[in-house]
């Protein structure tokens, strides 16, 4: 079988099997260079924006350069955030081309790099890098219909891959601190902003205080929870914690006994949504509030936010 003239001799090109909707295809896996790889310029995602073009340019087709400014301008493509994602950690997710180099996949992931080359000074010696991007190309013997069904495998089936949960990522955040390393290091490991560490560190420094409450006993006027009881709670009321710490920090850092009532709260299950979390520093300054808030009712804190 053919090796596809697109794809660069070092790292030498493999032929595998892939599966694409129950059907297993043969490709190609290695690398390419960016030039030599024509961008889907008709991709569906860019509809509207086409449409736009072609109505100011006398119905003419946008070419990659000019592609490449429409996603640049327009925020629901994110490539900024992008390419610095691939700058730092290089494109993850090979891209998907048609047995001519012709993009079926990775739309997106190709014009960040575009974007990224165009950035970079040519004395970076890391431009060479960028330049190359890591392809599947589909086998000589691929119909059209292999190439639709490519596509539409990619867009349609989603990879199932899931997030770890924004717990257990504040907890890397966190053990990183206590370590000893700056926000600013911490940041830049993570590929997070320094804004966004410190707001972290806030956050798990408050759900630390809840699990040692929540696990205290209950003579000592704690929870009495067993330790992993306590910190799956915490875990899973993640988002209300965030939002304390956005809403009243200050408060519930300077009145314990105000924070003790808002982890009893969360213990009991009190809110079901931000708006109602962010009641809880008015509802404790307010004794009728106070008392409706900390009452057995399941709706108290929906009526304590439409007072």
């Amino acid at each position: 079988m053919t090796v596809p003239k697109i794809l660069l001799g070092n790292p030498s090109p493999r032929n595998e099997q892939r599966y694409f909707r129950g059907k297993s295809m043969s490709v190609w896996t290695g690398f390419a260079l960016v030039s030599n790889v024509t961008g889907w310029v008709a991709n569906p995602r860019l509809e509207l924006h086409l449409k736009r073009f072609k109505e100011a340019h006398a119905d003419r087709e946008p070419n990659q350069d000019e592609i490449l400014e429409i996603m640049s301008r327009e925020r629901e493509f994110s490539l900024s955030e992008l390419v610095v994602d691939i700058r730092e950690n290089g494109v993850r997710t090979p891209v998907i081309l048609s047995n001519s180099g012709v993009l079926l996949d990775g739309n997106r992931r190709f014009f960040a790099v575009r974007k990224l080359i165009s950035e970079t000074e040519v004395s970076d010696p890391k431009l060479s890098d960028y330049q190359r991007v890591p392809v599947i190309v589909l086998a000589e013997n691929c119909t059209k219909e292999d190439e639709d069904l490519v596509l539409w495998h990619e867009n349609f089936y989603p990879d199932l891959k899931k997030q770890w949960p924004d717990y257990v990522l504040a907890t890397f955040i966190s053990d990183r601190l206590e370590a000893g390393d700056t926000a600013s290091e911490v940041a830049k490991m993570f590929g997070w902003s320094v804004a966004k560490v410190r707001d972290t560190n806030k956050i798990m420094r408050l759900i630390n205080d809840f699990i040692v409450f929540a696990t205290t006993a209950l003579e000592d006027e704690g929870l009495g929870l067993p330790d992993l009881e306590g910190e799956k709670l915490a875990s899973e009321n993640y988002q209300f914690f965030n939002e304390a710490q956005k809403s009243f920090h200050e408060k519930i850092e300077a009145d314990f006994e105000f924070k003790k009532q808002f982890f009893r709260w969360i213990y009991e299950g009190k809110f079901s949504s931000f708006q109602q979390v962010r009641v809880a520093a008015i509802a404790w300054e307010n004794p009728s509030l106070r008392e409706d808030l900390k009452s057995s009712d399941s709706e108290a804190a929906a009526r304590v936010l439409a007072t």
